[in-house]
C-alpha cells in the first residue's frame, strides 16, 4: 500500500508543477487551477503516507 501512495504522490506533484509551468505558455487559468489543485492533492496524501 506504501509503494501505491508513493507513487500517486510523485505523479499529482509532477504533474502539478508541470500544469503550473505550462500556465506561462497557455493563459487562461485553468491549467493552473488543475495544478494546483493536484499540488494540494498531493500534499494530503504526503501527510497521509508519511507520518
Amino acid at each position: 500500500m506504501h509503494e501505491q501512495g508513493l507513487t500517486v504522490f510523485v505523479i499529482l506533484l509532477l504533474g502539478g508543477l508541470f500544469l503550473i509551468g505550462a500556465e506561462i505558455y497557455v493563459p487562461g487559468g485553468v491549467l493552473g487551477l488543475i495544478g494546483a489543485v493536484s499540488l494540494l492533492a498531493a500534499i494530503v496524501i504526503a501527510f497521509l503516507i508519511f507520518p
